[in-house]
């Protein structure tokens, strides 16, 4: 099998692509397929999740830390919603804190992949 990225002879049932470190999704059929996703310049996988949804999400609905769930965070959307409400409302600080973080850096989404612009 040939990886579609780089186009190398893949032999056996890797997880990545021993040339590019493309990785590989073992599917129900036999053989592995390769993974589609968007890459970026830098040979970093983007997100389908928008970084400006998540940021805006963890602003206007911090206390349920709506901007984490979104990008897949569970145990941290636990934590800060737990933050929030076991200490009255005070914990908002840091979803607020989190959600303008979101919008002004590069965050990622819970499989590592950068959230799109």
């Amino acid at each position: 099998m040939n990886c579609s990225r780089c186009g190398n002879q893949v032999q056996g049932a890797p997880n990545f692509c021993p040339g590019c470190g493309a990785p590989f999704v073992q599917a129900a059929l036999p053989g592995p397929q390769v993974v589609q996703a968007q890459w970026s310049s830098g040979d970093e996988l983007i997100s389908d999740k928008s970084k400006v949804v998540a940021g805006v999400l963890q602003l206007f609905l911090g206390g349920f830390a709506a901007g984490r769930w979104y990008t897949g965070h569970t145990g941290l959307a636990l934590a800060q919603m737990a933050a929030c409400w076991l200490t009255c409302g005070i914990g908002w600080v840091w979803p607020f804190i989190d959600g303008i973080l979101m919008l002004v850096g590069e965050p990622k989404d819970a499989q590592g992949r950068r959230l799109k612009s």
